[in-house]
């Protein structure tokens, strides 16, 4: 990937903004695993994101269950996880999957991906967009890749190895994309 800082999107962006739409994989077999994997992360973390914005202005009501350390936990953490967890199983099913909410134990050896659906879930269940839904990618537990989404701002930031940390503007919806970008300092 280059050093981009103009507001265009980059080749890797580029590609993947070509294939949100796809009901397989972003990204073919030609990118490595990293990439794809993040690029998979991107992809989910814009389908859901609508749904648990609607959830949290609709519902009246959400189930809240105090966790061991004190935080919240929503059912739609919950829900949120099961969906992000089943999207990476489909499309990357040699990359083991584990979340905040729903547990699971790192492959020491492999490909993990590790998922917090709702970062914030205190400012999500009182109605301030300040909540992000976060992915990180670890090769033999080394962190290689993270993307971070705030679905209040549509802000994606993400990185990737040593390359710039990049932050996008996206649209969300039925037709999700990565609209322009820079390089963060």
């Amino acid at each position: 990937m280059e050093n981009v800082n103009t507001g265009e999107l980059t080749a890797f962006e580029q590609a993947v903004m070509a294939n949100l739409q796809n009901e397989g994989t972003v990204l073919d077999e030609s990118y490595p695993t990293s990439e794809r994997a993040m690029a998979e992360a991107i992809k989910v973390s814009l389908q859901v994101s609508d749904e648990i914005k609607k959830d949290a202005f609709f519902c009246d009501d959400i189930e809240v269950i105090t966790k061991p350390d004190g935080t919240p936990v929503s059912v739609i953490d919950q829900n949120t996880e099961k969906i992000l967890k089943a999207h990476f199983n489909r499309v990357l099913p040699s990359i083991n999957v584990v979340g905040e909410e729903l547990k699971g134990e790192m492959d020491p050896e492999g490909d993990n991906v590790a998922i917090d659906p709702i970062d914030g879930t205190f400012d999500y269940l009182t109605g301030f967009p300040n909540y992000t839904i976060v992915n990180t990618g670890f090769k033999k537990l080394a962190p290689e890749w993270a993307t971070v989404f705030e679905p209040g701002t549509g802000i994606l930031t993400y990185a990737i190895g040593d390359q710039p940390t990049r932050r996008l503007q996206c649209e969300t919806g039925s037709k999700p994309g990565l609209k322009y970008g820079r390089n963060l300092p």
